[in-house]
Formats: C-alpha cells, sequence, structure tokens
C-alpha cells in the first residue's frame, strides 16, 4: 500500500533521514520507536510533502508520491496528525472538525464523517459549541485526529499522540486507534511510549540517528533484550 524506498532528506545542509527504507501493509498498524532526536518526526514531515530536500520514492496505491506538494497527499488520502494537538483555538469544536472536510470530494460526507468522530470521541459531541482553545490536552489530542479522520483517509499518520496526557486519556486514543484498525484504517504511528505502541501495532520498526536500524514484527521487538533494557525499562 505505502512503500518507501532510499529516502534521504533534512534541512538545509543537514541529512537527518538517511537511507529509509519500509513498506505499510493495508490495514495494519505500523510503530515507529526511537530515542527523542532520533529522526521520528522529521521522517513523518518527509512522509507528507512537509519536508525539503528530499530524495528517493514514496509510492502510495502504485503513485509516486515524492516531490509532490502537502496538500496532494491529502488529496489522495494520506492525513498527518502532528504532534502536540494543533487546533484552532479561537474556533469551536465543530468548526475545527469542519476544517478536516476541505477536500472537495468529501463533503458530500460531513454529517457521516461527524457521526464517525463522535462514535469514537463521545467528549467532542458534548463541546460541539466550545472553543477549541479551551479544551483539556486530551481532547485537543481527540479533535485533531477527529479532523483527521474528517479527511475520510486510507492511511494516518500519527506522531506522538500520548505526549502529556494523563494515562486515561491515553487509554481512550489508543481504545480509538485500535477501533479504527479494527474498521480497516491503516496507521504509521510515532510514538514516545513505546510499550503502548508495540501493543497495538502489528509491525514496529526502530530509528536512531535518522536510520532503521531495526525493524519487524512488534511482538518479537518488544522480547528483545536491548529494547527491554532501553526502551522499557526492563532488565
Amino acid at each position: 500500500m505505502f512503500e518507501v524506498r532510499d529516502l534521504i532528506g533534512g534541512y538545509g545542509k543537514l541529512e537527518v533521514i538517511k537511507n529509509i527504507n519500509f513498506d505499510i501493509k493495508e490495514g495494519e498498524i505500523l510503530s515507529i520507536i526511537g530515542p527523542n532526536g532520533a529522526g521520528k518526526s522529521t521522517l513523518l514531515r518527509a512522509l507528507t510533502g512537509l519536508l525539503p530536500n528530499l530524495k528517493g520514492s514514496i509510492r502510495f496505491l502504485g503513485e509516486e508520491l515524492c516531490g509532490k506538494p502537502p496538500h496532494y497527499y491529502a488529496s489522495v488520502g494520506i492525513a498527518h496528525v502532528q504532534e502536540r494537538h494543533r487546533v484552532f483555538g479561537t474556533m469551536t469544536v465543530r468548526e475545527n472538525l469542519l476544517m478536516g472536510a476541505y477536500i472537495k470530494t468529501k463533503r458530500q460526507s460531513i454529517e457521516k464523517n461527524l457521526e464517525t468522530v463522535f462514535e469514537l470521541f463521545p467528549r467532542l459531541k458534548e463541546r460541539l459549541k466550545q472553543q477549541a482553545g479551551t479544551l483539556s490536552g486530551g481532547e485537543q489530542q481527540m479533535l485533531t485526529i477527529g479532523q483527521a479522520l474528517m479527511m475520510m483517509p486510507r492511511l494516518i499518520l500519527l506522531d506522538e499522540p500520548s505526549l502529556g496526557l494523563a494515562p486515561l486519556l491515553i487509554n481512550s486514543i489508543y481504545d480509538a486507534l485500535m477501533k479504527l484498525n479494527e474498521q480497516g484504517m491503516t496507521i504509521l504511528l510515532v510514538e514516545q511510549n513505546v510499550k503502548k505502541a508495540l501493543q497495538i501495532s502489528q509491525r514496529a520498526m526502530l530509528i536512531e540517528n535518522g536510520e532503521i536500524v531495526l525493524q519487524g514484527n512488534s511482538q518479537d521487538i518488544k522480547n528483545n533484550e536491548t529494547i527491554n533494557k532501553v526502551y522499557l525499562g526492563m532488565a
């Protein structure tokens, strides 16, 4: 479904991601784990057209996307939820959600898509007329994911969805992601909460210094001695 080959990119002369190669199969969750500064968020930016100086190949459903502008990625069904719940603070929850349906071909399904979002995140329905900037951090994260779902994406990329959230809200976010995956959504997940990421994903890859150093079945990676010691805090 999604194929990345020999991807290199960065900012100016600074090369941040190097020789990235991986595939995502339709209907799976692939987790990206690694230390702070490893290049995880930069990789997601590269995969949605937000990173300059990009070389290599990004193919989605057989179409080459490398070099295309960000709005084109969105138009073919790729949604990117960036870290730290970016919402339009002075707009209402409903207005924020409608911003996710800006793609013309998705506008006819707005009400249906709203109901899909409300089924996953009932709190948003309770706060439809509330300004987004007054929501809690967890609610804002739900809203940013809801915005992305309004696009009816085939593939959704999530950057640190649990960052700064209380455990109960983290569980709510992850319950929603698992439901989406059960419904057929393909998910690429960047997450510092390694235990959670490996728990819900079918496959995972470890990035260090901008390069993939390990990838495979999530359960196998979870049982890897180095992963246990460095990322899960287990001897």
